[in-house]
């Protein structure tokens, strides 16, 4: 896209009505920015979300372990029985 632009603006600068059509590559230059930039950020903010999900992943795989092992061991042990003495 930046190669287009730089052959349109040398182009411009040949064309009777150069200060008009410099003006709009200029504008597109800007919006061509701009949408480059934006999609930078939404390329981080992805990364960003699947390393999370990752983590959480992770973090959900050994925690459903241990929840495991501590159900295991609930259902092992004998409810205390408290009698009343008289």
């Amino acid at each position: 896209m930046t190669m287009i632009l730089d052959k349109s603006q040398e182009l411009a600068y040949q064309s009777p009505d150069a200060h008009s059509m410099r003006k709009v590559l200029k504008k597109i230059r800007s919006d061509w920015n701009k949408l480059r930039q934006e999609a930078a950020n939404r390329h981080r903010r992805l990364q960003t979300s699947m390393e999370l999900c990752r983590k959480y992943d992770d973090t959900r795989g050994t925690n459903l372990l241990k929840l495991g092992q501590a159900e295991e061991k609930w259902n092992v042990m004998r409810p205390i029985v408290f009698k009343k003495n008289e």
